[in-house]
């Protein structure tokens, strides 16, 4: 019972119970559903220009998904940061745009259109077997 009173009573962050770990963020997700996972502990630390960004976004399509991840192309080439995008087709909507900055790599897979698994799957190991060694990745939410 005391030691629950001392537990309840502390003044501070809760402290883990016994044989209880805490918890580590390996990954950040905001309320657009966009997960990004830092590479290294070094993303906070380095030179703006320096950092790579690798976005993984299977089907460019004119959706909120799609525009989302425009505005985060937009925001980090804006920063100054070397940015990647990763994805299996870019639709008409999009094809004369303007990508300023940024180094499109277009997967040509023919796979089927929204299966968005396998997608990412393929573009995961595209990252790994052309050895690109980003600082943040972000993978659109449609990789759950």
């Amino acid at each position: 019972m005391n030691d629950y009173r001392n537990r309840v009573t502390q003044k501070g962050p809760r402290q883990p119970a016994r044989g209880e770990q805490r918890r580590s963020t390996k990954c950040y997700q905001n309320c657009l559903g966009v997960l990004a996972i830092p590479c290294s502990w070094k993303l906070f630390f380095i030179n703006p220009i320096q950092m790579h960004v690798v976005i993984i976004h299977p089907e460019q399509w004119n959706g909120g998904s799609d525009r989302c991840t425009v505005a985060l192309i937009r925001h980090f080439v804006s920063k100054g940061y070397k940015v990647t995008w990763l994805t299996t087709m870019i639709d008409e909507y999009w094809k004369d745009h303007k990508f300023d900055g940024v180094d499109i790599r277009e997967v040509g897979l023919k796979l089927h259109p929204g299966d968005w698994w396998s997608q990412n799957v393929a573009l995961g190991w595209y990252l790994v077997l052309n050895n690109i060694k980003p600082d943040l990745v972000v993978v659109d939410h449609s990789a759950r």
